[in-house]
């Protein structure tokens, strides 16, 4: 292999690695000024060959690959919605009833369940989690294949947050979120 020509390849891998390594915005950014370089240079056929690659790299923004990302930084709450409960404080009204996990590449957390009005005390509970309510696989390749199960289904039963980009989530967010995927009734009952 011609030393221009590894190179070129050492580069292509590098970004491979990147790009599964989370956010491609960057990649993609990198390659458009490099197509714009070599198209300024007249160099039309290098041009053309940046171009398809990001057309290719652009693929990995589709909801399938939303996942992608180093295994170590995968940190992702779920919400599934249970029952509806008597409010201690109105024996007539009912309130919708959510169950929250913490999901990483080696665990899955429960936290409490919650209502749409606790949601502040649910997210000092997510924050405040040890490992007392660990839920165990017998083996980390059980538990990814667990975890991918329903994160690479089309449509995933719950609310799926990515929590590894955010640093904190806060009421509002959790609220316009949960509303979202179960809609305006559960916060009429809330």
């Amino acid at each position: 292999m011609q030393t221009g020509e590894e190179n070129r390849y050492r580069q292509a891998v590098r970004q491979a690695i990147e790009a599964a390594d989370g956010p491609i915005e960057h990649i993609l950014e990198s390659l458009n000024s490099q197509m714009k370089i070599q198209a300024g240079k007249m160099q039309f056929e290098k041009a053309q060959t940046i171009k398809n690659r990001i057309v290719q790299m652009g693929k990995l923004k589709v909801r399938s690959y939303r996942w992608t990302q180093r295994m170590d930084n995968l940190k992702i709450l779920h919400i599934s919605q249970s029952s509806s409960t008597v409010s201690f404080e109105n024996l007539r009204q009912k309130k919708t009833v959510f169950s929250g996990y913490l999901i990483s590449f080696d665990r899955i957390e429960k936290v409490a369940n919650f209502t749409l009005s606790s949601i502040p005390t649910f997210l000092d509970r997510t924050y405040k989690l040890q490992n007392s309510h660990r839920m165990a696989c017998e083996n980390l390749s059980e538990h990814l294949g667990l975890v991918s199960l329903f994160l690479y289904k089309s449509r995933p039963p719950g609310l799926w947050l990515d929590l590894s980009q955010k640093s904190l989530i806060d009421e509002l967010m959790i609220k316009e979120a949960i509303v979202g995927c179960f809609g305006a009734k559960t916060v009429s009952e809330n």
